[in-house]
């Protein structure tokens, strides 16, 4: 009988394996160094290794192969670490087959999972998932072989048959981001796709943290051990099964209106996380109706004008809250200035104003405030989202559910004037015996004296603890509007508002985001800001729908303290219209205008059939692409008189506007709207992570798979954040405003566009199976491609296309490419 110690046999139960599984796999002890030095092919006894662990390897069909791996007691040191485990020298590295998986890698109708290690590989497979085992995260490439061309894969691995098979494959989550593990991930997934393999990734969530907030490494083991056998085989059995066949829309629709009638009358959370155009603004109308009252809050003035529009061709009684502008303000100067000073104008220059008693501006208000159906935008609603949503049984927020569940303001400079403004008015109230306004506006003065001196010698992003609040007394924003004429000074508005909102004890959170940057030339420079954090309180007693096709069931909970259900139908929806990303190349922030120019014009040029081509990029770009630019290239009058209609990233249009469709054939999303540190640090604020705000995110590149147009995996290279707070925190906002401004195209719809996306970041679109650089020729070659693969015959399947659609499935993302005629 075999040895194995206790310590060994208490280190395997901690993988989760059973007696039976350890026995199975022939795993023992040995303390014989002479032993050890056998096995390792060493030249003297490996005294100093102390007791091993022995683990056996075997062949594809459950036989011995003679190789063994080790683990010993006293590792040996190599640099910064130890080498937890050791392998015979001189002899490549094998691929480890627990024995019970013999007949999964035999039978190819089973699906086989890969991942890292032995002990790993063994967990999942004791629990009925068979799982073979690497022994590194490149062991499964064969040496020399990128060197001589394509990768090819060692021994062990091309000895099965992968043809038709499907694989699921699960790398460590480690504490940090490893480009080089999603490297070797990605080519994996791409050298087993290129054999006939359906591949699929199975991502672990993150461990606990540790003392300075960072996420615990979690492998296939741990997972087990932490969640249990049922929770790992679902997890693996969701990848397997993706999302199944694609459902008709008129379906997808019914779903969501049963789901929102349904949930009228019950209070609570709701999460609808649609692609755009599936319709979850029709989908609301039967539901607000039913409940007699509601509140729709959307992005911007834009989208409240198109909502009304849609709410009274419903024939339902709903009102916009009016936009402050010349045509509904007769005292639009004044009231523009009490707002930039952080001041409600109805409440600082609407109680003296001479035109008040015949103001647009007020009567729209009052309507809206008696319409049973208001409609507002995320702005208003952040303000006061208490006294909007009073008396409504039914609440649809569209788009951006985080940014209002925790409105943030940024401030740097400003606090002076402000003290001075608080001053003055804590003085009038003195001398008008008003004493609870008077230590309001001590406590306001206070803050922001405090708010300076902080700033000031902070060195470092941290938390601050604000002084004790004091309660906000009726009628302050006309006093301070009072004060501010007098002292003949206007305070920043975000000052204002967050000096009173310490006042009163109102915010979330507050904290000092200092951020290390580059100036032009190199020299470096340290930006210090406060950020101020709201909390939005949903009503309890209504009814409340998020509708976000980029929105995450677990952020949400963890902004609201509730519990949110995701009622998003199951199942996916087709692609009526082609969305097509060029992954190969960027376009960002600093991309010259000439590079910029030169793309567009070589994807207009691939497409001469369409007139009306509509254009989202960074802001920057747009004077470029609208021939306005004073400096760098302009797009040729001959091209620019095809565009149609141009918008930045994060304005109105990019999100949640239904225009593009009227007045564009096709469109080009050009770029990634990647933002700085500081906008990072900003959302792990916004999400009380302070401790990730202070650390560095370690921006480098990174590896994804993706799959073509004709179905064959690319390993695409980009740009991330190597923790994993960060990342999280930058794709949201990142993937959120692509996903958004893809969405314009509503390619779902017969009546939708196709589009076009260039961009590096992981979309899950169907990638153009291309190389290229934006100073290259082939740029115009590839577009061309781009056109050959959007070319319809009048039942919509793409034809003249080299095979090159042959290959893809249902599981990609969309079944046929059609419009572009």
């Amino acid at each position: 009988m075999t040895l194995l110690l206790p310590h060994h046999r208490t280190h395997l139960h901690l993988s989760g394996l059973s007696d039976a599984s350890i026995a199975d796999a022939g795993f023992y002890s040995e303390t014989d160094p002479a032993a050890v030095m056998r096995l390792l092919r060493w030249q003297r006894p490996a005294v100093e290794l102390g007791a091993c662990l022995i683990l056996p390897f075997f062949h594809g069909d459950g036989s011995r192969n003679g190789f063994a791996r080790i683990r010993p007691d006293r590792p040996r040191a190599d640099g910064d670490g130890v080498v937890k485990y050791e392998q015979p020298r001189g002899v490549s590295p094998r691929v480890y087959f627990p024995p019970a998986a013999a007949a999964a890698i035999a039978d190819v109708t089973q699906a086989l999972g890969i991942t890292e290690g032995e002990k790993k590989s063994l967990a999942a497979t004791q629990v009925g998932c068979p799982c073979v085992g690497l022994c590194g995260v490149w062991s499964w490439q064969k040496p020399g072989s990128k060197t001589n061309g394509d990768r090819e894969l060692i021994a062990d691995l091309a000895a099965i048959q992968w043809r038709g098979r499907a694989v699921w494959l699960c790398f460590d989550t480690d504490e940090k981001r490893n480009p080089n593990v999603n490297f070797a991930r990605a080519e994996l997934a791409r050298v087993l796709t290129d054999l006939g393999a359906r591949v699929v990734f199975v991502d672990l969530p993150h461990g606990p943290r540790d003392a300075d907030g960072l996420p615990g490494k979690v492998g296939v083991d741990d997972e087990i051990v932490a969640r249990g056998e049922v929770a790992f085989r679902q997890l693996v059995q969701s990848a397997l099964e993706g999302d199944g066949e694609p459902r008709p829309l008129e379906d997808w629709r019914r779903d969501l209106a049963a789901a929102r009638l349904e949930s009228v009358g019950t209070p609570g959370i709701c999460l609808d996380r649609s692609p755009p155009g599936a319709g979850k603004s029709t989908a609301d109308l039967p539901a607000m109706e039913a409940a007699g009252t509601s509140l729709t809050v959307v992005p911007a003035h834009y989208n409240c004008r198109e909502t009304e529009a849609v709410y009274a061709g419903a024939g339902l009684a709903a009102a916009a809250y009016p936009q402050l502008s010349e045509g509904t303000c007769q005292n639009i100067t004044e009231a523009l200035a009490a707002l930039g000073c952080g001041l409600a104008a109805s409440q600082s220059v609407c109680p003296d104003c001479k035109f008040r008693n015949d103001c647009d501006y007020q009567t729209t208000m009052k309507a809206a405030e008696a319409s049973p159906h208001r409609i507002t935008t995320h702005a208003r609603a952040a303000l006061s989202f208490e006294q909007l949503a009073a008396g409504r049984s039914y609440v649809a927020i569209h788009e951006d559910a985080a940014g209002l569940l925790r409105p943030t303001k940024e401030i740097r400079v400003g606090f002076e004037v402000v003290a001075r403004v608080a001053e003055q008015a804590k003085n009038t109230a003195w001398e008008w015996g008003d004493i609870e306004s008077r230590g309001y506006f001590w406590a306001m003065e206070s803050a922001a004296l405090w708010l300076a001196g902080e700033l000031s010698a902070a060195e470092d992003t941290t938390e601050l603890q604000p002084p004790a609040p004091i309660t906000n007394p009726p009628h302050v924003d006309r006093q301070i509007w009072r004060a501010i004429q007098t002292v003949g000074e206007r305070p920043d508005g975000d000052t204002t508002r967050i000096c009173r909102a310490i006042a009163a004890g109102e915010l979330f959170s507050i904290a000092i985001r200092v951020d290390k940057i580059l100036r032009p030339g190199g020299e470096a420079d340290t930006r210090k800001s406060i950020l101020a954090v709201w909390q939005t309180r949903l009503p309890t007693w209504a009814t409340v729908w998020l509708n976000d096709a980029t929105a995450d069931a677990q952020e949400i909970e963890s902004l609201t303290g509730e519990p949110v259900i995701d009622r998003t139908p199951a199942g996916h929806l087709a692609r009526q219209h082609a969305a097509i990303q060029v992954a190969h190349l960027d376009v960002k922030k600093s991309t010259r205008p000439a590079v910029v120019v030169k793309i567009l014009r070589a994807a207009l040029s691939a497409f001469p059939q369409f007139e009306r081509v509509g254009v989202i990029a960074d802001k920057s770009h747009c004077p470029a692409i609208l021939g306005t630019a004073r400096k760098g290239a302009n797009l040729d009058e001959s091209f620019r008189r095809r565009i149609a209609k141009v918008s930045h990233y994060r304005s109105g249009a990019s999100r949640g506007s239904n225009d593009w469709l009227g007045q564009c054939d096709a469109l080009i999303v050009l770029g990634s709207p990647r933002v700085p540190p500081s906008a990072v640090r900003t959302r792990l604020i916004q999400a009380g992570n302070t401790a990730a705000a202070v650390r560095d995110g370690g921006w480098g590149p990174d590896y994804w798979s993706g799959l073509t147009t004709a179905g064959r995996r690319v390993t695409v290279k980009g740009l991330t954040y190597c923790d994993h707070d960060w990342h999280q925190a930058h794709r949201a906002i990142v993937r959120a405003e692509l996903i958004q401004s893809v969405g314009r195209g509503r390619s779902i719809l017969d009546t939708g566009l196709s589009v076009v996306v260039v961009s590096n970041e992981n979309l899950d679109l169907p990638i153009l199976p291309s190389d290229l650089s934006p100073l290259s020729d082939s740029a115009l070659a590839v577009l061309h491609a781009v056109k050959r693969l959007t070319a319809v015959k009048s039942k919509g399947v793409a034809d003249n296309l080299d095979n090159e659609l042959t290959a893809v499935k249902p599981i990609y993302i969309f079944t046929s490419v059609r419009t572009f005629q």
